[in-house]
């Protein structure tokens, strides 16, 4: 008579990979984010009677309107810069940062068969919807080049502080898009609150305004949005219409790099839960 054994399951779970490890995973990630990229820029310019002009038509156009009614109509100061490239080159950073994290929340969502279907670190998702608008920006900061030359504005060598506020830029929205494509998941609401949250940030941004203009009293509450110190810098690099703005920037740049530390947190305590929640 034969002996009745008890089957014996073995039950095998998946840790989370280490920081370092995540991290090395994404950058061995970093040639479907390039694929990603580039077929989004393709669907995007697809069937389109313009095509890529709409790329420079879109910042020349936004930068108009805001011209017209802020510059002419409001008159409002900019710091004795002619006001349409003032303007251009805050519409260029908030472009940017705008653009990235609206598609980088919807960036999950709008793919769940991959994510569902296909083993890839998530995170190649929001990181892809950074670099599509990273190009726009590229091509942004050459409408702002043409600008210039056609205002006879020549920048000195405090140009060089462009990269300084460019990698405070990227680290902001690359840690903000990695937050609310995260959370998006879990909370559908928050696509919702997404362009909301972004309308407010615009005008509680110096885009159409410089800093120079805040009341004194709510300066130092104004300057915790990290855009104040970006865009200060931005302007101050190109134009050097004044003093190096030093105390927003001692205030943007931890925020920045708090911002994108705090987003790939979330990220990596959400993402395993991903592929059950979508």
């Amino acid at each position: 008579m034969s002996e009745s054994r008890t089957p014996q399951v073995q039950t095998v779970t998946a840790a989370p990979p280490a920081l370092l490890a995540s991290l090395a995973e994404l950058w061995q990630s970093r040639h479907l984010a390039l694929l990603l990229v580039q077929r989004d820029l393709r669907l995007r310019y697809k069937q389109t009677a313009l095509g890529a002009l709409w790329a420079f038509l879109q910042p020349l156009m936004t930068a108009l309107v805001f011209g017209v009614v802020f510059g002419v109509w409001i008159r409002i100061p900019s710091d004795g810069v002619p006001y349409f490239p003032f303007v251009l080159v805050g519409i260029a950073a908030w472009m940017f940062f705008a653009g990235s994290v609206q598609q980088a929340t919807h960036s999950l969502v709008a793919n769940t068969s991959l994510v569902t279907r296909v083993y890839f670190h998530r995170a190649v998702l929001p990181v892809s919807a950074v670099g599509l608008n990273f190009a726009d920006l590229l091509v942004t900061s050459a409408v702002v080049a043409a600008v210039l030359f056609g205002y006879e504005l020549v920048p000195g060598a405090r140009v060089a502080w462009v990269l300084a506020a460019l990698a405070l830029l990227f680290s902001l929205t690359l840690g903000v898009s990695l937050a609310t494509a995260a959370l998006s998941v879990y909370y559908r609401d928050f696509p919702n609150l997404v362009p909301v949250g972004l309308q407010l940030l615009l005008f509680a941004s110096p885009v159409v305004y410089p800093t120079s203009i805040i009341p004194a009293h709510i300066a130092a509450w104004t300057s915790l949005n990290p855009l104040v110190g970006i865009i200060a810098l931005l302007r101050w690099a190109v134009f050097g219409a004044r003093d190096f703005p030093a105390r927003e920037v001692a205030v943007s740049a931890p925020l920045c790099i708090a911002a994108l530390v705090a987003g790939w947190l979330v990220f990596r305590h959400l993402e395993r839960k991903f592929a059950d929640s979508i």
